[in-house]
């Protein structure tokens, strides 16, 4: 995938620049940033630890740096006058996509709540929203009725989870799903890594539990009720999961 932004800060520097924003298949994620003047990159060329903010459209990407992967300088003239550019090369470690830019000026990347949804997670969560009616020793759509019902679980330390049925009928199929997240909430604002080393400890705990590798596939995080899906680590291709949209796997922690 492969996304045009504009980039409109860089750290706390705000500019005005092309960017490429590149996410492979193993949800590796790299931006390269266009013609910034040799001034403005001396600015920031040691800037540690630092978040850049992109826009596509209307979709606010906010983009926390991993690493320099580039640097590239170049020189053009601009009203016979030599000018030097340099082309910029990041590595993305996390990317938050909302209305809005994740990151606050005063609270950095902070949040209270998570949800995300894991394979197998009905499995794990152990709760069934479906009930088949049938009076049949064999269950045939004709002869039978299913219903549903939401199913949640308070747990504590702010942990939760639940379950919804999908149901969809017609004349020539019946088709039945299931839709179920975990979430968590706090009283206070916790910075995106602790949460992500929250996630990472509940899947590790269901891998114990199942004897399976388990998959994050997607996240969403919450602060003052603004919704990001959160884009993580990942080292299984999405080929490979049909339903992954984002997201880490535990194998890229281990």
């Amino acid at each position: 995938m492969n996304i045009s932004c504009n980039v409109i800060s860089i750290g706390e520097v705000s500019c005005s620049y092309i960017g490429s924003l590149v996410l492979d298949e193993n949800l590796v994620a790299t931006l390269t940033i266009f013609d910034v003047e040799i001034d403005y990159y001396r600015h920031i060329e040691k800037f540690k630890d630092f978040c850049i903010c992109a826009k596509a459209e209307k979709v606010y990407y906010t983009l926390k740096v991993d690493i320099v992967l580039s640097s590239s300088f170049s020189c053009i003239e601009i009203d016979k006058d030599i000018k030097s550019k340099v082309k910029l090369g990041y590595g993305i470690s996390d990317i938050l996509v909302g209305s809005e830019y994740a990151i606050d000026q005063n609270l950095g990347l902070s949040f209270n709540r998570f949800s995300f949804q894991t394979t197998d997670i009905f499995e794990l969560i152990g709760m069934y929203p479906c009930e088949i009616e049938t009076t049949d020793e064999k269950w045939e759509v004709g002869t039978s009725k299913m219903t549903g019902k939401i199913c949640s679980m308070k747990l504590d330390n702010g942990y939760s989870c639940f379950v919804t049925p999908f149901i969809y009928k017609t004349n020539q199929e019946y088709i039945f799903s299931m839709h179920g997240k975990i979430g968590y909430e706090s009283a206070e604002l916790v910075d995106i890594e602790e949460l992500k080393v929250k996630i990472h400890l509940l899947i590790l705990l269901f891998e114990i539990l199942s004897g399976e590798s388990i998959s994050v596939l997607n996240i969403d995080v919450e602060r003052n009720d603004k919704i990001f899906e959160y884009i993580g680590l990942c080292n299984c291709q999405k080929s490979k999961l049909k339903n992954l949209k984002n997201g880490f796997h535990t194998k890229s922690y281990l």
